[in-house]
């Protein structure tokens, strides 16, 4: 990570600054601990572990309803926020900014793949639908490793190692809501003066972040290090930190490594009093490690001084920073549904293989009294039923648990907002139209649709944004943008070649600001909604001149394509443009109108000529 200018040495007396982190670190703990007791209650319920001893002929499942209804969640937010190439866009302030906001849109979505955003972005949501709340830090990753290589020297092969940089950008990760202390006291991330990031990293893998003889951390203080292992109850913490939700034998197992070298950082970001601060700046980090040793206290090496943490909770609290999740909403209804399911399955087992009274002057062992088809068993007695009597009890109840559980199936539904049959593809009603299960499935999708937005303006947007930041301060130029596929060729908006200073990002594309704009909440609405609207569309716009001629008609057909699930670049002709001047020339129109050109900004031109086919004709799968 980038960390900012080298240690600055120790202007105030480290032991202090040690006990103010320490300090603050303890009251958080101490304000959070009543929620942080809840979470493992509420990963144990999405999981499916049922904490407990039971007999071994009883029953002990869990009806996967509440881990289906996460996933679908988590599902439906991820791939609306996160599956696509374009995950944001900036929003140009005039026409003559169009140019610079696409390159710097193709930048920062570049950099979000790169940064692995779709596997991370799972994870963060599931935090978010667990526990109510998901939270990420923001970082420049720099990792540059030694690497061998083939190369010729004289006509003879050699192989040479060299270093080679296998990351250099933005980057962001998922934090555990058990590793994160905000300011107590306040609702909003933006409203804490600071917060703390606790993490534990090994001895040799904090040295290796001492590269190219610049000095991350103090050097006095690494050496402090160390000499100063964990403290006993620190080291308990860890262990039961790292084997969280394990069994103890697991716990025992991995627990006791012999070669581990585990430090525990406790990173300070924010504003401190004005006796702590670095250089009379207030707004500092401060590193350490173990609980006593300090490695770092210097400014905010950030140019925006932003606090580098994003927070998103789906179903916000009005009273708290941590907000209320599907798990906590479902908890009680899941451990009764699972409850009464083992009590039918145990009822089912005991009655399947029923008990009998057995007459103690029959001579009969109960013990061996075992039940089998054909098998007999002497008695002695002059009726049969003196020696032997089944247990007769009613059992009428036990046939309506099943509906029970449905309908606590069904409040679940209620308050997670998932529908079985129209998030899920279950069996829905008998007899239902198309158009009501889309009605219907609009409808279940309106929540979701709902907190994917909330997730866009709350994650994604703040995340571009601090990407555009860090690529301000710490981004190489020029930088050469990735195009992929047919937008390598073609522009997507105007259907016309794509120029050649597009191809890459230089300072001064860096300097305007835009407003980001997460496109996921526009795409959780299904295809089949996507493609109907799409049609609706066409249909209004044949009616009416005006539509006909301002709609970008090639983005329109890509657009209907792929809510068909039709791939765009093979179903449609390859030469495009030339396709395009053939209509335009038979209305005394440009290429440029036709594409959408007046979408643009542009002015139509009647009387501009056709552009030149053998110029501009590019196959669409270039």
């Amino acid at each position: 990570m980038y960390y900012g200018d080298p240690f600055n040495g120790r202007g105030i007396d480290a032991q202090a600054i040690v006990t103010f982190v320490n300090d603050r670190r303890q009251g958080a703990e101490d304000s959070y601990r009543p929620f942080f007791a809840k979470t493992k209650a509420w990963y144990n319920i999405y999981r499916g572990i049922i904490s407990g001893k039971f007999p071994s002929h009883r029953n002990d499942i869990s009806v996967p309803m509440l881990f289906s209804y996460v996933l679908s969640d988590v599902s439906n937010k991820a791939q609306a926020l996160f599956a696509s190439q374009d995950i944001v866009q900036f929003q140009p302030r005039s026409d003559i900014d169009v140019s610079i906001a696409k390159k710097n849109t193709k930048l920062i979505n570049q950099q979000l793949l790169d940064a692995d955003t779709y596997a991370k972005g799972v994870d963060f949501l599931l935090s978010a639908a667990i526990y109510g709340t998901g939270i990420a830090r923001l970082s420049w990753k720099f990792d540059q490793q030694d690497r061998l290589f083939r190369t010729r020297v004289l006509d003879q092969e050699l192989t040479v190692r060299q270093p080679q940089v296998l990351f250099d950008g933005p980057n962001w990760d998922v934090v555990d809501i058990l590793d994160f202390l905000p300011e107590p006291g306040k609702r909003r991330l933006r409203d804490c003066t600071w917060v703390i990031h606790t993490y534990y990293i090994d001895f040799d893998d904090l040295l290796a972040m001492q590269f190219d003889g610049r000095s991350m951390f103090d050097p006095v203080g690494i050496q402090e290090l160390a000499q100063s292992p964990m403290s006993m109850q620190t080291v308990e913490a860890w262990k039961l930190r790292v084997t969280t939700y394990r069994t103890a034998q697991d716990m025992a197992n991995r627990a006791v490594q012999r070669f581990s070298k585990p430090v525990r950082i406790d990173e300070y970001w924010g504003k401190v009093p004005q006796e702590f601060a670095s250089n009379g700046d207030r707004n500092v980090v401060i590193t350490v490690a173990n609980q006593k040793v300090l490695l770092r206290h210097e400014s905010n090496p950030f140019w925006n001084g932003q606090i580098p943490f994003l927070i998103y909770t789906p179903m916000p609290d009005i009273h708290a920073l941590h907000g209320t999740g599907k798990c906590e909403i479902g908890e009680k209804l899941q451990s009764t549904i699972n409850r009464l399911a083992n009590i039918k399955l145990d009822a089912m087992e005991i009655f399947g293989a029923p008990m009998f009274f057995v007459n103690d002057q029959s001579g009969l062992d109960g013990q061996t009294l075992v039940s089998r088809p054909a098998r007999m068993f002497k008695v002695t007695g002059d009726k049969v039923s003196d020696a032997v009597m089944p247990v007769s009890p009613d059992i009428r109840a036990l046939g309506m648990i099943y509906n029970e559980i449905q309908q606590l199936g069904v409040f679940q539904q209620q308050g997670l907002g998932i529908d079985n049959s129209a998030i899920q593809g279950m069996e829905g009603p008998d007899r239902e139209t198309a158009a009501g299960f889309f009605g219907r499935r609009d409808a279940a999708l309106g929540r979701l649709a709902g907190e994917a937005e909330l997730c866009g303006r709350m994650f994604v947007e703040p995340l571009a944004d601090w990407f555009r930041d860090a690529d301000r301060q710490l981004l190489t130029l020029p930088k050469q943008i990735a195009y992929l596929g047919p937008d390598a060729v073609l522009d997507p908006d105007s259907g016309l070649p794509v120029p050649q200073d597009q191809q890459s990002i230089g300072l001064d594309d860096l300097h305007p600001d835009f407003r980001s704009r997460a496109m996921g909440a526009s795409h959780i609405i299904g295809k089949d909604l996507v493609a109907q609207k799409l049609l609706t569309y066409a249909q209004i716009a044949a009616t009416n001149p005006v539509m006909l001629q301002i709609t970008n008609w090639v983005s329109f057909t890509k657009d209907l394509a792929r809510a068909l699930n039709l791939n765009p670049a093979e179903l449609l002709v390859q030469q495009v443009i030339p396709l395009v001047n053939q209509v335009a020339a038979g209305q005394g129109l440009g290429a440029g109108d036709m594409m959408g050109g007046m979408g643009m900004g542009q002015t139509a031109q009647p009387q501009q000529p056709p552009v030149n086919a053998m110029n501009t004709a590019q196959p669409m799968g270039a």
